[in-house]
């Protein structure tokens, strides 16, 4: 696999989620080194300062609000399984979401998502609600553990599917699907968001895919279960319960500021279908994903993938397993291992009035 590709991918997703946010037009923007002010206390994943649920729920980033205390508290991690079978409806319309996650497992953040007897039905279309494609993120954050998707894609040029866990301070694990190739299975992980020479991407070669599914050849358009196993020492991507790729945190430490670069702070899991190929992405994003999409191999004018259900198990750290329900960034301590706010079990609420 091309390193190039691997290079568009952090600024793809960045550019095909920033459809979420409200106009930012009339908003600061807000930085590590430039953070909110009180007034507007909050800086949302796009680099925008403001007090809505958009900018102090789901991804406020921490360290680039006015205080990491600003971000509202994160619900913490429950064992469960969500099924999406037999028209089940596990969601909530990201504008109706308070930060109660008793109000459903998921949030629908954009696109459109269709209810069927064998699972949900993610979409992407050229044109109407889902241009952008189609994004639902857990309303729980998840702190170590194991997270399976059980899901299918289609497999066609420019169309991406993606099962991932994204953090507040952009720590990410990936599973990611592109290209035509129904082979194309691509692991990944980033430390807060840094690029690092996009040396992390992994594709899972086809003759390990194909010993996962023996005696048949692997599909992506068949449905498998693919997991995501985290630990503080250890990350494995794992599909049909077979090990594909493993690393260790140990091999992670930076040699110039001490730290390990290491996925480390609670994360929502997340589903997408989205179009990198749809024209309005550079050269290197289009190149990754395949190539430009050929919407007259769009079934009915959609493209579709599905997820029949998602199970999460918890595995929070010593310091944070308490009868607190949520999460929080500690305003005053660091984690000397990764460099990033403290996480803490706090009894705040996660809920905007």
């Amino acid at each position: 696999m091309s390193s190039s590709r691997f290079t568009a991918l952090l600024f793809a997703l960045v550019a095909a989620l920033a459809v979420l946010t409200l106009s930012t037009s009339a908003q600061e923007t807000c930085s590590a080194t430039s953070k909110c002010g009180e007034a507007a206390p909050c800086c949302s994943s796009y680099g925008y300062c403001g007090s809505s649920t958009t900018h102090c729920l789901g991804s406020c980033d921490p360290t680039s609000s006015f205080s990491p205390s600003s971000c509202k508290p994160m619900p913490k991690c429950k064992p469960q399984t969500i099924s999406f079978e037999n028209n089940a409806k596990p969601w909530v319309a990201a504008a109706s979401y308070r930060g109660d996650p008793d109000q459903a497992p998921f949030t629908l953040d954009e696109g459109v998502v269709e209810p069927s007897k064998s699972g949900t039905k993610m979409i992407l279309t050229k044109k109407g609600a889902a241009q952008r494609g189609t994004l639902l993120s857990t309303t729980r954050y998840w702190y170590y553990g194991q997270a399976s998707a059980v899901m299918k894609h289609g497999s066609w040029a420019g169309v991406v599917n993606t099962f991932i866990g994204m953090s507040a301070t952009k720590d990410e694990i990936d599973f990611e699907y592109t290209t035509s190739s129904d082979q194309d299975v691509e692991t990944n992980y980033y430390w807060t968001g840094q690029a690092e020479g996009y040396t992390h991407g992994y594709s899972v070669p086809s003759s390990v895919l194909n010993s996962v599914s023996k005696p048949s050849r692997f599909s992506v358009k068949d449905w498998h279960t693919y997991t995501i196993d985290w630990s503080p020492n250890r990350l494995r991507w794992i599909i049909d319960g077979t090990v594909v790729r493993t690393l260790y945190r140990k091999n992670t430490l930076h040699s110039k500021d001490g730290l390990y670069h290491y996925p480390s702070s609670p994360m929502r899991l997340q589903l997408s279908i989205w179009g990198a190929g749809d024209g309005t992405f550079p050269k290197g994003t289009v190149e990754w994903a395949g190539g430009l999409i050929d919407w007259s191999k769009a079934t009915n004018g959609r493209f579709v993938n599905m997820v029949k259900s998602v199970t999460i198990s918890c595995n929070d750290p010593d310091d944070v397993k308490n009868d607190r329900p949520n999460y929080a960034f500690s305003a005053k301590k660091v984690n000397p291992l990764n460099g990033q706010p403290k996480v803490l079990a706090t009894s705040r609420s996660s809920i905007m009035s």
